[in-house]
């Protein structure tokens, strides 16, 4: 099996099959600390996960080796899949895997939002077609990023081409509570819809004393699209638990990452 591509065809692991559809369906998926040592399932459940996602395009955060999880995605999702992910020396990194015989890559910038916070963009594509998708990629603890930076990479999402484009921003802001208090204002002033608003789960985090729902993933983009919470703030809805028992946290936690994928569904314009 391999990851799927719902915009035209299946992504194949022998190449591309013909078929039709009307959304796009793009993933984001925190990947903690990709490889964790302490997750020895941890690659065959985030790849399984973005197979199951029927995803066109995946954004990923939190990858320490490049190489490694660029040699996995081939393995795990065929070989003419591709990744571009930022060149900074951050230990944890955030890219884009897409298909080279379904896509083509019109370009990559990696933006230091006060000159040390890493946004990627990433501009596709769809070959055979007029679709064309710019996904910003974002990994940071965004309510501790100064003013000064927050209004730097609003302008950077503003300032991108929307007339014939998706426009996605997508990534782990490290929201432990009260979202609305930070995104509210990051959608107005990049002019930008918060589209996983309505999700009260997309993570779990755990102490020793409990494991409680988190709000660290989160969508932004130009479009209307439908976001799901999958793993389990699908199954679980992240009720808080006592840690360390049969149940908490959930088997996804524990194997492969405390982050939720987030599955955004765009209908496709004629």
């Amino acid at each position: 099996m391999s990851l799927t591509l719902v915009v035209t065809c299946a992504l194949c692991v022998d190449g591309p099959c013909a078929a039709e559809a009307d959304e796009i369906r793009v993933l984001t998926f925190a990947i903690d600390g990709y490889p964790a040592g302490n997750r020895p399932r941890q690659e065959e459940g985030a790849f399984e996960a973005m197979r199951r996602s029927e995803a066109a395009l995946v954004a990923v955060q939190g990858i320490r080796d490049v190489p490694r999880f660029e040699r996995a995605a081939k393995r795990h999702l065929g070989p003419n899949v591709r990744f571009v992910a930022d060149e900074g020396t951050d230990r944890r990194h955030v890219g884009v895997l897409y298909h080279s015989e379904l896509f083509a890559l019109e370009g990559a910038k990696e933006h230091r939002i006060g000159n040390r916070v890493p946004l990627l963009e990433v501009r596709l594509a769809q070959r055979g077609r007029s679709t064309r998708v710019r996904l910003f990629v974002f990994l940071g603890f965004f309510q501790w990023l100064s003013d000064t930076t927050k209004a730097e990479m609003a302008r950077v999402l503003r300032d991108a081409p929307r007339s014939d484009e998706t426009v996605l921003l997508l990534g782990q802001f490290h929201l432990s509570r009260d979202p609305e208090d930070h995104l509210d204002a990051l959608a107005e002033a990049s002019d930008l819809e918060w589209l996983s608003r309505d999700l009260r789960c997309t993570g779990f985090l755990c102490s020793n004393y409990d494991c409680v729902a988190s709000f660290g993933a989160h969508v932004l983009g130009n479009r209307p699209a439908e976001v799901e919470a999958g793993a389990h703030c699908a199954s679980t809805r992240c009720e808080r638990c006592v840690p360390w028992t049969d149940s908490c946290p959930p088997p996804f936690v524990r194997e492969v990452s405390s982050s939720c994928p987030l599955l955004v569904t765009i209908p496709r314009e004629e």
